[in-house]
């Protein structure tokens, strides 16, 4: 599998809504953003390029957290004294956000969705400097946020992660070591429009190709190789 990044339709929207929000940072009162889709739709792909893209500081959100020891990840990532209480450390972290415009990512904000005094955290850098902070999360995350009515007003831009479509498999499939012939993208597409699903079964199908000196993979050849039956076949045993 060569090494090469698809510019997916989901990476490009999420792109987008980050940059358009930096820029209107200056005139508008609302900066969260909210990005949130299923398993395997490419969020974490995306946003690994993203990040690069907007020199933004990532965090994964922890189950674990509390207010204490998500100020002192922020203010450790951020190069800032992580020592103090709380409150000296929300003041610290605030300073260095009023001092040099960040974009923040939370990722998997799910695990602190129901922690409101962490999201009011957010909340309380959001009103006090021009911090943009955007979220990613599952499916449900834009309901359950709903809930929390004095954070999504603040939320001006939502990006909805799709499954994958015809044009991004077809990308995807073009950085195998083998060509992926049309009638197997298309039941990719349809059967696994997910690029973690169609990378691994991409994989197995390079393993069977070089076996079978195969150049080009149709997908009666891919039925051929009994992949998806193996893999079935693990499912049962497991």
């Amino acid at each position: 599998m060569k090494e090469r990044f698809i510019q997916t339709r989901n990476y490009t929207q999420l792109l987008e809504s980050i940059k358009h929000m930096d820029t209107a940072r200056k005139t508008s009162s609302r900066r969260f953003g909210l990005g949130y889709g299923g398993f395997g739709v490419g969020k974490t792909y995306s946003l690994e390029r993203v990040v690069a893209q907007t020199n933004a500081l990532m965090f994964r959100c922890k189950e674990v957290w509390s207010e204490k020891s998500m100020l002192k990840t922020i203010a450790f990532e951020m190069g800032l004294d992580d020592s103090g209480s709380k409150a000296e450390l929300f003041e610290r972290i605030l300073e260095e956000f009023n001092r040099k415009h960040r974009i923040v990512i939370l990722d998997e904000i799910d695990k602190i969705i129901r922690k409101e005094s962490l999201l009011e955290i957010w909340r309380d850098f959001h009103d006090n400097s021009s911090v943009v902070v955007y979220m990613i999360g599952m499916g449900g995350a834009e309901g359950q946020l709903r809930r929390n009515g004095h954070l999504y007003s603040r939320i001006s831009d939502i990006v909805r992660f799709e499954e994958n479509n015809i044009d991004d498999i077809t990308e995807f499939c073009g950085c195998s070591d083998v060509v992926i012939e049309k009638d197997l993208i298309e039941y990719f597409t349809e059967y696994y429009p997910n690029l973690r699903a169609v990378d691994d079964m991409i994989e197995k199908i390079e393993k069977k190709a070089k076996i079978n000196g195969l150049k080009t993979v149709t997908l009666s050849d891919f039925k051929g190789m009994g992949i998806e039956r193996d893999a079935a076949s693990r499912k049962r045993s497991k």
